[in-house]
């Protein structure tokens, strides 16, 4: 088992559905067992890919107006917006599960390329004189 972070409003939302899930499962009369599952199918049992894909995933993405995509692109995406907004990417390593630093390095090193080029562009006031006092930002920093 891993325990990944979530923001609140994913919590509060899985919450909801928890309590959602616990009332079927008493209208339904599911067993102890049942009433754990988050996510079951309507007849209370572990949903499998094959029946999530079908049921769940692909009406969501028809629904959304999405083009087709692979459910395993979601932990892509999470650990790029992660990565884009400055995580540490060995955060981001444990919440992916990866074994080591190198495997999400790997898999995301190109992304830091935009961070890099745009850092390079900050330079440029390290280097340009400043109005008409002929002094730049460096010589002004000593």
């Amino acid at each position: 088992m891993r325990k990944v972070k979530v923001p609140a409003a994913l919590l509060e939302t899985l919450h909801g559905h928890r309590e959602a899930m616990t009332l079927e499962g008493s209208v339904k009369n599911w067993s102890p067992e049942q009433r754990q599952l988050l996510f079951p199918t309507p007849a209370g049992r572990i949903m499998l890919h094959g029946h999530f894909y079908e049921n769940v995933w692909q009406p969501l993405l028809a629904k959304a107006g999405l083009p087709h995509r692979k459910y395993h692109a979601t932990r892509h995406s999470f650990a790029t917006w992660m990565l884009d907004e400055g995580a540490d990417v060995r955060w981001v390593q444990a919440q992916l599960g990866h074994a080591t630093i190198a495997q999400t390095v790997d898999t995301y090193a190109h992304l830091d390329t935009a961070r890099h080029a745009a850092g390079v562009e900050a330079l440029t006031r390290y280097l340009t004189p400043l109005g008409g006092s002929g002094r730049r930002i460096s010589e002004r920093a000593t």
